[in-house]
């Protein structure tokens, strides 16, 4: 009876027929182990304009709604600044965050909550607190194996309240972003079409946005999270706090 089984399941699974897809399926498990990719949903307005920024007048001014394309962090030497970090929030684990990577480990840093955080996030370092008052500020090295992420818009829940973020709760980079028009309306009326960008592409057009909108071409850096819609997160729900 083993050999009829043996016999039968062959016949079933190594016909002709199944060979294509049994070759399709094996490719495409051989590529998500070598480069497992997650798709996010971004919610929230705390990393516009690079993430989720406002559309033009002739689409309604509503956000476009962005997915993100997160890939893990094997090595955090590829770091490097001005990537998008995906990451869990040293205030609450079970939020999801994600932000510009702005100093790696021995960068400085200048802040004016350093009184603020964990002794374990940062080295005090050069002249201490500036003249001010409030308003004075001191520079900062970040630690080893910790990362300073700040957000796009004022107010951002980031390292400059929390202090440096250490890279164990580092999830993943942004490799992608994938930009969706705001509404049904939008596409009939104005002609929108989704879009896939590099994260420079994203970060360029919004510096673009900014200049043109007489701010500064860099953004100042509200907490920024993402809901995982599938990958090695499936199923991760977080809500914005802004």
């Amino acid at each position: 009876w083993w050999s009829r089984l043996l016999g039968r399941l062959s016949q079933a699974y190594f016909s002709p027929r199944s060979i294509p897809l049994a070759t399709a399926c094996l490719a495409g498990y051989i590529v998500y182990q070598h480069c497992p990719l997650s798709l996010m949903r971004v919610d929230g307005a705390s990393m516009r304009p690079v993430l989720n920024p406002v559309s033009s007048p002739d689409c309604g001014g509503a956000p476009w709604r962005d997915f993100i394309l997160v890939r893990p962090v094997l090595n955090y030497e590829e770091l490097r600044i001005d990537q998008l970090i995906v990451f869990l929030s040293p205030r609450d684990p079970n939020c999801v965050q994600v932000k510009r990577l702005t100093a790696l480990s021995h960068d400085f840093v200048e802040t004016k909550n350093s009184d603020k955080f964990p002794s374990s996030s940062f080295d005090a370092c050069s002249s201490g607190f500036g003249l001010g008052g409030d308003g004075g500020s001191r520079q900062v090295i970040v630690r080893p194996w910790h990362l300073w992420l700040e957000g796009t818009q004022k107010g951002s829940e980031d390292s400059r309240v929390y202090g440096p973020v250490h890279q164990a709760l580092v999830l993943g980079r942004v490799v992608g972003v994938l930009r969706l028009p705001p509404s049904v309306r939008s596409v009939l009326t104005a002609g929108a079409r989704p879009r896939l960008l590099t994260v420079e592409a994203a970060i360029e057009e919004a510096e673009d946005s900014t200049v043109a909108g007489g701010q500064q071409r860099k953004p100042s850096g509200a907490r920024g999270t993402v809901a995982a819609m599938s990958g090695p997160k499936q199923g991760l729900l977080v809500r914005d706090k802004d």
